[in-house]
């Protein structure tokens, strides 16, 4: 029964997982075992329920729904050059639930930089939203979070990292190759081209401060 019990749970670990084939920016290739997909396994009308269209109207408007009742705004790399077009440079931070300290610093940061009154987009990889409502919610995050789509950037967590990036700004992602998913945070000027990126373990302070010497904006501590 304990052997049966085993091979079960080895069946859904590794169906739920799967390995990606990476180049790093030396050119190194190399396998990484990687979640299989964004946790899309909602029906259309749940997924419906809990998602909205992008509006550039709504892009800095507090909300106090934000505890299974917040919508999440799907957002593509035309509306985030639509947004960047607006400022000097806007961040965007990517962040997704399995880590919980990873997701925890990426709402850190997107905060920091909305409470100092620079552009900030907060965009989930994936679609397990009741994990993001709680996370939210402790972190008091108010602020729209954003949705990348399955299509085009495809299902997989890390691929959709890769192909946001590759869309966004393809000459940045020539140089750093897949490297690109060890940056949680990317700057950005406004045609969209990215300036520069922080890897998961940076500071708030640290992104704030250069975000306001790209912007030339007097940051009080």
């Amino acid at each position: 029964m304990f052997k049966i019990f085993k091979l079960v749970t080895i069946i859904i670990l590794f169906s739920s997982c799967y390995n990606v084939r990476l180049t790093k920016s030396n050119g190194q290739r190399y396998w990484l075992y990687s979640l299989r997909n964004d946790g899309y396994r909602w029906n259309r009308t749940f997924v419906s329920s809990r998602t909205s269209e992008f509006s550039i109207d709504s892009i800095n408007v507090k909300t106090d729904t934000f505890y299974h009742k917040r919508k999440y705004e799907y957002i593509n790399v035309n509306n985030i050059k639509d947004i960047a077009s607006r400022n000097n440079v806007t961040a965007i931070v990517l962040w997704y639930t399995d880590c919980p300290t990873t997701t925890y610093q990426a709402i850190k940061i997107a905060k920091a930089i909305k409470e100092h009154q620079l552009e900030a987009l907060l965009i989930s990889l994936e679609y397990e939203f009741e994990r993001m409502d709680i996370n939210l919610y402790n972190a008091k995050y108010f602020y729209n979070s954003y949705l990348l789509p399955q299509e085009p950037y495809g299902k997989h967590i890390i691929t959709k990292h890769i192909s946001l990036v590759k869309n966004l700004d393809d000459n940045y992602y020539k140089t750093h190759k897949d490297d690109v998913i060890d940056y949680q945070c990317l700057l950005i000027d406004n045609k969209g081209r990215i300036l520069k990126s922080f890897h998961f373990d940076s500071s708030k302070e640290e992104i704030v401060n250069e975000m306001a010497i790209l912007n030339n904006t007097q940051i009080d501590k």
